[in-house]
């Protein structure tokens, strides 16, 4: 039977992650946490061993019932799933997890909770993360570092720090459920974990807690692995554009002339200058200014050594 009251919900979305999914879903059921919670893990019809895993481990595992796995008949796509499955949360709060990663920390969940818990203010609480590259084993940390002063234990995050540089570990993320109750997917094309993260720093700042608390795994099937860089940029671009227009957030125009500015170099580099003309145009839209122009104009021009 369902408890009437859920402190948390664990959303971890999946798709052919066979390989990887009974860790990630044995170190969320591992949590150590004082009220009740549940997982849900969301398939977005996966072709491999994922539901006679996942079945498996709810008849197995002695927190198996707390698993409520929906396995969708068509694929929806990661944005769709994604989506879908916030809105089946019912925990006051809610942490996620893909299921190619995992948790390390079985004490993580109530640390963000008791934390949010006190500090009212903020609308969500991540910590850092080790990635972890599945093909070579080699395992490095996040690089949050330089953000942190001798013995900090946190940083506010509010959107200007995310549009500097910071990398928030999906995997690490808690935060409060009732403040996606109107969270709309129809507005975006690109919608992604941007889009989340913006629509609560638009209601309020968060934190990040100074812990390595999961792995961020990277392998040849993931969604980093898969993405070309000049690809993600235009992806990362086209998300903060469109978040700009629907938020008019000062920190969101930023972030859109930072993947410009990136996209018109790495083209410049390329020798690609039709397309770094292209982007430089829609940075021009956003920022103009004649001194970037005239610079840009110039690495193009100018043979390679002589400016």
């Amino acid at each position: 039977m369902k408890p009437k009251y859920l402190k948390a919900s664990i959303c971890m979305i999946t798709y052919n992650h066979g390989d990887f999914l009974k860790e990630a879903i044995n170190a969320a059921l591992n949590q150590k946490i004082e009220d009740e919670f549940e997982l849900l893990v969301s398939d977005d019809c996966s072709t491999d061993n994922t539901p006679e895993l996942v079945n498996s481990l709810i008849k197995t595992h002695p927190l198996g019932h707390r698993i409520r796995y929906i396995r969708h008949n068509t694929n929806l796509g990661m944005s769709e799933n994604f989506f879908w499955t916030l809105n089946q949360c019912e925990g006051e709060f809610i942490a996620y997890c893909e299921g190619d990663d995992y948790w390390t920390d079985p004490k993580k969940l109530q640390k963000q909770i008791d934390y949010l818990n006190s500090n009212e203010q903020y609308s969500f609480a991540f910590h850092r993360t080790t990635l972890f590259y599945q093909d070579s084993q080699i395992s490095k940390p996040d690089l949050n570092e330089r953000f942190f002063k001798e013995n900090q234990n946190q940083v506010e995050i509010t959107g200007f720090t995310l549009a500097n540089g910071w990398q928030i570990g999906m995997q690490t993320l808690v935060f409060r459920r009732n403040l996606i109750s109107d969270l709309d997917i129809r507005p975006f094309k690109y919608f992604r974990d941007v889009h989340l993260l913006a629509h609560l720093l638009n209601s309020s700042k968060g934190i990040c807690l100074n812990f390595f608390g999961s792995v961020y795994r990277i392998h040849e099937n993931g969604v980093h692995s898969k993405t070309q860089k000049n690809e993600s940029l235009k992806i990362g671009y086209g998300c903060f554009d469109e978040l700009y227009r629907h938020y008019k957030k000062d920190f969101l125009k930023l972030s859109i002339c930072n993947y410009l500015h990136e996209l018109i170099q790495n083209h410049i580099i390329e020798r690609n200058f039709q397309q770094a003309i292209h982007y430089l145009k829609k940075l021009m839209k956003v920022d103009f200014s004649l001194k970037v122009m005239a610079y840009y104009f110039k690495e193009m021009v100018l043979p390679k050594g002589i400016k």
